[in-house]
């Protein structure tokens, strides 16, 4: 195992949970280590070029100053579920 997974609690370490399975998955050598975080940066990368493109679009059409943005985020699917679950948007009047 990796220095880092050395010093995480020994529950963490020890235990049969869902977090260590991953952890030892995705981090189980340093070339592990290194695809997970470039497939990561990717997708942040990604992300910031998408909100780059959203404020381009409402400083266009105006209503850039008028716009909240609001980003959020979570661990993404459980393992055992089949596709991804989509939060329903809509625009929200905070006036």
């Amino acid at each position: 195992m990796t220095e880092a997974f050395n010093r995480l609690p020994s529950f963490f370490r020890k235990g049969r949970n869902t977090g260590r399975g991953r952890w030892t998955e995705r981090y189980r050598t340093p070339l592990h280590y290194q695809e997970s975080m470039k497939r990561i940066y990717a997708l942040v990368y990604g992300l910031d070029r998408a909100i780059e493109n959203i404020v381009k679009k409402l400083k266009e059409l105006g209503e850039y100053d008028d716009t909240l943005i609001i980003v959020t985020a979570d661990n993404g699917t459980e393992p055992k579920q089949k596709e991804p679950l989509f939060l329903c948007t809509q625009k929200l009047n905070l006036c």
